[in-house]
């Protein structure tokens, strides 16, 4: 005749009374991650559809086009360049180059504000990432446009080079890293909302 020791068995069911089944909320919780993917490309797109309205091509690109241009310069004359500002150009007796669509650093800034504005948190933490981080993505295009200018006059010969596999992939590092910096910032606030508390 066989026995059960009544002793093991209890321990073994208080073992397994202790492993409790997760709560609804950690098992209806979706990830995240698929929403702000989502979101992020549907500003996008909402975004490069304003960038091809004939009032953003034809009135705001040539005025902003224009300030990159004179800001630039005068940046320029400050450090003793004798530049000028014709149109979208900047020119001087040692160099001249042309500021035009995809060097003005939108792109970037809209890529950035589509990412801030898809992160889940809370709006004012949104809107001061978003004017922080657009102002200093546009100076460093400033400061994109001022090397192009030194990199033209002292080496015109790897002006291409620069221009293209170095500051367009570096820009986008940049980019990137600004919203990284600021999610982290905006992750760390007592007043960011959780993940999926938004949607």
């Amino acid at each position: 005749m066989a026995f059960c020791d009544n002793s093991a068995f209890n321990g073994c069911m208080t073992r397994v009374s202790n492993i409790r089944p997760p709560s609804d909320a950690a098992i209806r919780r979706p990830s995240a991650g698929p929403w702000f993917v989502l979101r992020f490309f549907i500003l996008l797109a909402c975004f490069y559809a304003i960038t091809a309205m004939p009032w953003f091509r034809h009135s705001f690109m040539p005025a902003y086009l224009d300030w990159c241009a004179r800001t630039s310069s005068c940046l320029l004359r400050l450090l003793g360049e004798e530049t000028q500002v014709v149109g979208e150009s900047i020119v001087s007796p040692r160099f001249g180059l042309s500021i035009l669509r995809g060097c003005d650093g939108i792109d970037p800034a809209m890529l950035f504000i589509a990412a801030v504005l898809a992160f889940p948190g809370r709006w004012h933490a949104r809107a001061g990432g978003i004017v922080f981080g657009v102002l200093f993505l546009l100076a460093a295009n400033c400061l994109r446009i001022i090397s192009l200018y030194y990199v033209g006059a002292l080496k015109p010969e790897v002006f291409a080079l620069v221009h293209i596999d170095i500051w367009q992939p570096l820009f986008v590092i940049i980019t990137a890293l600004t919203w990284i910096a600021w999610a982290k910032l905006a992750s760390r606030s007592p007043r960011t909302l959780p993940l999926d508390a938004d949607r």
